[in-house]
């Protein structure tokens, strides 16, 4: 019951801040009607993503949407409803009407505060092997305390319709996370701030990936002089499994790093990291010296890269070592070449004691980069094209060593024939390979996807940057 009070707080939340707009009077409020009207022709060559046995599948699409927008000074708020109906060539028995209700909006109460809120809610009749349901919520709040004092409050949520990483099963399945925290900034790189984060995963059916996670957290950073300083941070996270209090975990983890400044936006530093986690089934240690590089144009952008080596030791009746090269990567960056073409670049990697999405697989290293890339080739026609790869490197001593590897690649032309009339063409690619022997199988799919949009006007939206999860959502997921 607590988890599911949990799940719905983006929801409840963001209907108090629906019922403070629109109760409240506005001096100047602009409002927006705008109805669409999208039909679409798809083609995949392995709907069902299988290795064997592919199914090539035609998938007609006609959908009737609407938009209600009110628009203010401090506060922008859009809700959406588009039903759509889906007309399928060969598994006819999964045509039917699919529902998608969302809702998102900024508000600024004050000069201190901010919030974000969103609800997106996907019902599906009928995907791939039944009846779906997807929805996200979104709720973020920051306020300054002070001149150098900021805090947060954050609720992220997810119901997801996929197959399981561990067995390959189609399955529904929801996250959540709760953040909360404070930061203070007391010189231009002098900081320390404290993180609190409960989290959990839970599939519709009991699942050895079930669990729930509180993780505390501290960090500080301080320059001892103009050309050197340090940055460390200290966790502690405790990890229950539903079904198998064998697999709770606790972890202490902790890094430092020493930082020498060559220019205003570029450090060079060397970095020690430690874990230590204690399990029933026996204690684990990892030992990770590393070098490497930031360069940090702006407050939200940057490179960092480093390369060392993580030493893992396991002690239980295996009494397991090993040693492997590790590549520190944090990458976000937007290059405007010119008013025409616009290239953003996002990367990570990190590894930990559980997976969202494969807990039971035990200690996971993972890798992912991705691009987009956009072109406005003539006034009336645009391309795209984005790439993604990641890496999923599952290891523990009591089950099989597991990589998992995922490549996408994506391209697509725009084109504005009228004001109301817009027609997209795209391709798609999607590479699944897995050495995993009794769960998940490889697969390909090629997917080409024709739309025709009818929107009779533009719609005024708030204008804010790209971010970097909303770039990683659509490279990644």
């Amino acid at each position: 019951m607590r988890q599911l009070k949990i799940c719905f707080m983006p929801v409840i939340m963001s209907f108090i801040f629906v019922f403070i707009c629109l109760s409240s009077t506005y001096a100047r409020v602009v409002k927006q009607l705008m109805p669409t009207l999208t039909i679409s022709e798809e083609y995949s060559d392995n709907y069902l993503q299988t290795d064997t046995n592919k199914t090539e599948e035609y998938i007609t699409s006609i959908e009737l949407g609407v938009s209600l927008g009110f628009l203010e000074k401090n506060h922008q708020l859009y809700f959406n409803y588009n039903p759509m109906y889906k007309k399928y060539d060969k598994l006819d028995q999964n045509d039917g009407l699919d529902h998608n209700i969302g809702m998102d909006g900024t508000w600024m109460p004050s000069k201190r505060s901010s919030i974000l809120y969103g609800i997106d809610y996907t019902k599906t009749d009928a995907d791939r092997i039944g009846e779906s349901v997807q929805s996200t919520g979104d709720f973020r709040w920051d306020y300054s305390l002070t001149k150098n004092t900021t805090m947060f409050f954050s609720e992220n949520y997810s119901q997801h319709f996929d197959q399981q990483a561990t067995t390959g099963n189609w399955r529904e399945y929801d996250i959540s996370n709760t953040s909360a925290g404070f930061k203070n900034q007391f010189g231009e790189n002098n900081f320390w701030g404290l993180n609190y984060t409960f989290s959990f995963t839970e599939y519709d059916e009991s699942s050895s990936d079930d669990f729930t996670s509180h993780k505390p957290e501290a960090y500080f950073g301080y320059w001892f002089t103009p050309l050197y300083g340090i940055d460390s941070n200290l966790s502690f996270e405790t990890i229950d499994y539903d079904l198998s209090s064998t697999q709770d975990k606790d972890t202490y983890a902790g890094d430092i790093r020493l930082l020498r400044k060559i220019n205003r936006h570029f450090n060079v530093y060397v970095k020690y990291r430690q874990t230590y986690t204690e399990q029933s089934l026996g204690d684990h240690e990892t030992y990770h010296p590393s070098v490497g590089f930031d360069w940090k144009p702006t407050e939200d952008t940057g490179i960092n890269l480093g390369a060392g080596v993580i030493f893992r030791e396991y002690d239980d009746q295996t009494n397991y070592t090993k040693e492997q090269v590790f590549i520190d990567l944090d990458v976000y960056k937007i290059f405007n070449f010119s008013p025409r073409g616009t290239l953003s670049l996002t990367g990570s990697s990190g590894y930990g004691e559980v997976d969202e999405e494969a807990a039971s697989l035990g200690f996971n290293i993972y890798y992912q980069a991705g691009a987009t890339f956009t072109y406005q080739l003539t006034k009336h026609l645009s391309s795209d094209m984005s790439a993604s790869y990641k890496i999923d490197e599952f290891d523990d001593p009591t089950t099989n060593d597991r990589t998992d590897k995922t490549l996408s690649f994506r391209s697509g032309l725009s084109w504005i024939a009228l004001k109301w009339l817009r027609f997209n063409l795209s391709y798609e690619y999607n590479d699944f390979d897995t050495n995993d022997s009794s769960g998940r199988n490889d697969y390909q799919e090629n997917k080409v996807t024709f739309t025709v949009n009818f929107i009779p006007t533009q719609p005024v939206r708030m204008e804010t940057s790209p971010s970097r999860s909303s770039l990683e959502d659509t490279l990644f997921n």
